[in-house]
């Protein structure tokens, strides 16, 4: 067996190794997100007001400022929810070389009622509608800049700026969402008490908590497909 069809066979292992492991990933991302569709869509979408007490159910709303919210790091957009991935150009490919989520509580409105939304751990089905890119001609903005700078990733090259990408998905207010968690009534501390039917009863307002065992993700999706109703 000669020397140099041994290196052309390694060479060929190489790549086939490569190819295998950029499919799986591929049929990984898609599978997961086909699952991920499949589960929203079995899920039939039930008003906020009538949502079941410590069960899990499918909700669709605008999404209201509750206590805080985040500034996503590309587009500088307020939301209470984003996702950002980071690609740099190595070689022929682009590669990931950060991925980051950021979200805090919020509230959601439809025309039964609202809740507030205790994302805990969230799997996210979102549009990435905000995109950026640096390059040679392209300077990235001091907003990403700082960003990068926080997780410990340069933008510079020896020389040049690198060739990179940078995609973001965000939750904004008054978006329209899909949320599925687990529904739980409690006495609402901020609503004023009313009479109750007896002398002494005195009747306190509740109010409607979505959220998920710590183990367990929240599903957060603003696709259009999974904001309607199906007709």
């Amino acid at each position: 067996m000669s020397e140099d069809f041994v290196i052309s066979l390694g060479v060929s292992a190489f790549f086939l190794l490569v190819f295998v492991t950029i499919g799986y990933a591929l049929w990984w991302i898609f599978s997961t997100t086909r699952r991920i569709r499949a589960r929203l869509r079995r899920s039939p979408i039930v008003e906020l007001a009538a949502a079941p007490h410590e069960e899990d159910v499918r909700v669709v709303g605008q999404v209201e400022r509750h206590e805080t919210v985040l500034t996503a790091p590309i587009t500088g957009r307020p939301c209470v929810l984003w996702h950002v991935t980071v690609l740099e150009q190595r070689g022929k490919t682009m590669d990931t070389v950060l991925e980051r989520t950021a979200f805090v509580d919020f509230a959601l409105r439809d025309e039964s009622g609202h809740a507030i939304v205790r994302p805990m751990l969230v799997t996210h089905l979102l549009q990435r509608d905000g995109q950026a890119k640096s390059g040679i001609f392209a300077e990235p903005t001091p907003r990403i800049e700082a960003f990068l700078h926080e997780h410990g990733i340069s933008t510079r090259g020896i020389i040049f700026n690198k060739t990179m990408r940078f995609q973001e998905a965000v939750v904004e207010l008054g978006e329209r969402v899909s949320v599925l968690a687990r529904a739980r009534w409690e006495h609402d501390p901020d609503a004023p008490t009313a009479p109750g039917e007896g002398y002494r009863d005195v009747r306190q307002p509740k109010r409607l908590i979505l959220q998920t065992p710590p183990s367990e993700p929240m599903i957060v999706s603003d696709e259009p497909r999974m904001t309607h109703r199906a007709r």
